[in-house]
């Protein structure tokens, strides 16, 4: 397995027989987020072999940021996919990534062992109930209150300073009788049958058609060497919500789990719970930056609006016209 000769790699290296980093110059480095947006690359990985010369990470959503960050750049991945916040922010300018294409369409749901189950229509029955957000300030908090402010429903985000309000919605970082999460870690919570989803985000944001969560991008300068690849890559991708449907749940979940870089890492997700209708929820569907651009900045506009520093409309240079 490829993790092994990383590891050998490494302790050759130790011993001054070869050099072990990021990667080699030739190797492609990609690195995913455990979740939806591992899922959508699943294929290639079912399809990754030795000596290839592309390597496949999965991390903790919770560093996925890093790994474009390092002021050596050889260090940071060659491709990624990332919140679309974050990609904005960190990436927007163009100059060292550029956007392949959106890969995640919506994969966020309420889930609570209430009965009441909440579309626009009833957004206020939310009013005197806690939510709970794990991701406050990244893509789940900021669109759910994007939702609730479309809503004119009134929010607050409880806390150490801040007291329940029976008057508003109240969004906590630690526990409510309702919980926001992102399949499929969404059927495992689920499987035991105690919670159930009582909440659609992708139908209750905007127009009901969902939102560009998570993109990819590559660097700029693998871009303008490997373009060609780079197509042929992005086929690919493309063809990833095809093979999730027709694959087993164990080889998708070996695919993804036989790359996590931390091999202690416990998955978001089992093979017992990704059923097809979990793999449907995970809003899998690949659109390219060239087509999508009015989609994502409308998104980022709205992300914007809840926290202008939440998100930066990018340069027009951002979106790869490949």
């Amino acid at each position: 397995m490829k993790k092994i000769a990383r590891a050998l790699a490494c302790v050759f290296a130790a011993l001054g027989l070869s050099a072990c980093g990021g990667s080699s110059s030739d190797e492609i480095v990609i690195y995913m987020p455990d979740g939806a947006p591992a899922l959508a690359l699943a294929n290639l990985m079912h399809e990754d072999v030795e000596n290839d010369g592309i390597t496949y990470r999965v991390v903790a959503p919770t560093v996925i940021q890093s790994v474009v960050n390092y002021e050596d750049t050889d260090k940071n991945a060659d491709i990624c996919v990332l919140p679309v916040t974050a990609a904005s922010k960190l990436l927007g300018s163009g100059e060292a990534y550029q956007m392949l294409g959106v890969v995640t369409q919506g994969n966020l749901y309420l889930v609570s062992a209430t009965e009441t189950t909440y579309h626009k229509e009833n957004l206020s029955d939310l009013v005197g109930k806690t939510v709970a957000v794990a991701q406050m300030h990244e893509v789940p908090g900021l669109t759910l209150k994007a939702v609730l402010n479309a809503a004119e429903v009134a929010w607050t985000v409880t806390g150490a300073d801040t007291e329940f309000d029976e008057s508003k919605v109240n969004l906590s970082v630690a526990s409510g009788e309702i919980e926001l999460l992102a399949e499929p870690a969404v059927s495992k919570k689920t499987a035991s049958g105690v919670l159930k989803i009582v909440g659609d985000m992708q139908a209750l944001y905007g127009d009901g058609q969902g939102y560009p969560q998570a993109v990819l991008v590559a660097k700029t300068s693998l871009i303008n060497s490997r373009e060609e690849w780079l197509r042929s890559f992005v086929s690919k991708v493309q063809n990833g919500g095809a093979w999730l449907q027709q694959a087993s749940a164990e080889e998708i979940y070996a695919a993804v789990t036989s790359h996590f870089e931390d091999e202690a890492k416990t998955p978001v997700f089992s093979a017992e719970t990704l059923s097809k209708a979990t793999i449907a929820r995970c809003g899998i569907k690949y659109a390219p930056a060239s087509d999508c651009r009015a989609f994502v900045e409308e998104y980022l506009r709205a992300m914007r609006g809840v926290n202008e520093n939440a998100a930066v409309i990018p340069d027009e240079s951002f979106y790869w016209r490949g």
